[in-house]
């Protein structure tokens, strides 16, 4: 049906239909010049009809529409073929104009201009399904439609424009102030999806290359900004080939910047403050594997969870720093001069505390005997009970004549102290002397190996 249906409906609307209305009759016409009384745009070119209610000078005041059409139908139709609308516009274009290569075929076009307090608003359309299940409501259904080679499809285009005389940057957590299109929840349940993207279920392959496009220099600072507190910001399902793909970004920061965990530009992976909470589960290692052993030989390491000299190869230090504290290869010493010995009495000659673990203990012990002292048997070993001496290997024992007034020095053997809480070990001395005095200074050494 062309335009011209529309004024030819227009003109021979029925006096008794005007009269069930509010509409004065003045302001329906059909070209030339309006009858006198006629309020509205007097100066409009429309060729069929002009429908004018209110002007600046005497506006329409009333909460009521210019122009209503209320239809009651009940149809047997299965399909879209069969809806038959309450207003139907078609528009037939064939543009020759050399000039206008581009000039637009428009079937409908509404336009609201609010000069005063409220918002303003070109189309508002209304879709209530209240029939059987299984069906919808559509507040507008709109169908782009390119049938040939080189032209192009758009099923709803919108142009937001800031003429204000300032930028509208994003206050996050405010309204925005220009925004192309805008999805609001309503009713009192749950809505399903803000966007939904779907395919024709019918013949052909009828999808999209892409969900969604930013042209390029077309967002200023953020592409996407969630603040919606969802339980998952973003959600993956479904068969892919990548799940994030940086590779064609050029980032000059980090390509992904989070809190202690990061993706350098240059696709290095690395964390300032990451923690797995608990141990995890080899089979959860990355590796596929169920076993201690299965994982190692996914790993590249030999199978095996008795590891020899070589496999691995341990590698020492080659800086010339000390093992930390608590670490295999920590050594520990103490050292102490002077001390006052009894004849035949086992004497402390040093000690040292040593933390928990496993570590070979030696100590060496000098004997000061003075000028007059004569001695005739010493005695050092380590052991972790105070003023006593070992009876085990690291006992050395010295008898013999030795000459009056000389110093003799005993270096213990090497012993294996373990310990689960921490522990004093001693550097014990004794010795058979007589006529003068006799002290100890002890040296005692400790490496933990485990």
């Amino acid at each position: 049906m062309k335009r011209s249906l529309i004024g030819a409906i227009l003109a021979f609307v029925s006096a008794a239909s005007l009269a069930q209305t509010t509409v004065p009759t003045q302001l329906l016409r059909a070209g030339g010049t309006p009858p006198v009384g006629a309020v509205g745009d007097v100066a409009s070119t429309a060729t069929a009809a002009v429908l004018s209610d209110g002007s600046p000078a005497n506006p329409h005041t009333a909460n009521t529409p210019s122009f209503s059409i209320n239809r009651t139908e009940a149809q047997n139709a299965t399909d879209l073929t069969g809806a038959a609308p309450a207003l139907w516009v078609e528009v037939l274009s064939n543009n020759t104009g050399t000039g206008s290569a581009n000039a637009n075929s428009n079937a409908m076009e509404a336009i609201s201009t609010q000069t005063g307090k409220g918002d303003a608003v070109g189309v508002v359309g209304w879709g209530i399904q209240r029939g059987s299940s299984g069906h919808y409501a559509y507040g507008g259904f709109f169908n782009g439609q390119a049938d040939t080679a080189g032209n192009n499809a758009f099923a709803v285009e919108t142009y937001t424009a800031n003429n204000t005389g300032s930028d509208a940057p994003l206050n996050t957590g405010a309204v925005p102030s220009a925004v192309g299109i805008h999805v609001t929840a309503g009713g009192a349940k749950l809505n399903t999806s803000a966007l939904w993207v779907s395919k024709d279920t019918g013949a052909g392959p009828s999808n999209w290359d892409s969900g969604l496009y930013f042209s390029s220099s077309s967002v200023k600072t953020y592409s996407f900004i969630d603040q919606s507190n969802s339980t998952h910001s973003i959600f993956i399902g479904g068969t892919h080939q990548y799940g994030i793909n940086l590779a064609n970004g050029t980032y000059t920061g980090n390509a992904i910047q989070g809190t202690g965990f990061n993706v350098s530009n240059s696709g290095a992976t690395y964390a300032s403050s990451l923690s797995l909470g608990s141990a995890l589960p080899v089979a959860s290692g990355g590796t596929g594997a169920t076993t201690a052993a299965g994982a190692l030989t996914a790993l590249g390491a030999a199978s095996t969870s008795s590891p020899t000299i070589t496999t691995p190869n341990l590698v020492g230090v080659t800086n010339g720093s000390a093992a930390a504290a608590g670490s295999v290869g920590e050594a520990v010493s103490g050292n102490s001069t002077g001390v006052s010995m009894t004849s035949n009495t086992a004497t402390n000659c040093t000690s040292k505390s040593l933390t928990a673990g496993e570590y070979l203990v030696w100590s060496n012990i000098a004997f000061t005997a003075a000028g007059s002292t004569t001695v005739s048997a010493i005695y050092g070993g380590t052991n972790t009970t105070s003023a006593t001496l070992p009876s085990n290997a690291s006992l050395t024992a010295l008898t013999a004549s030795f000459a009056t007034g000389a110093a003799q020095i005993v270096h213990t053997t090497p012993t294996v102290v373990n310990v689960s809480t921490t522990t004093t070990v001693y550097a014990v001395g004794m010795a058979t002397f007589g006529t003068s005095t006799m002290t100890c200074s002890g040296y005692i050494n400790a490496l933990r190996v485990r």
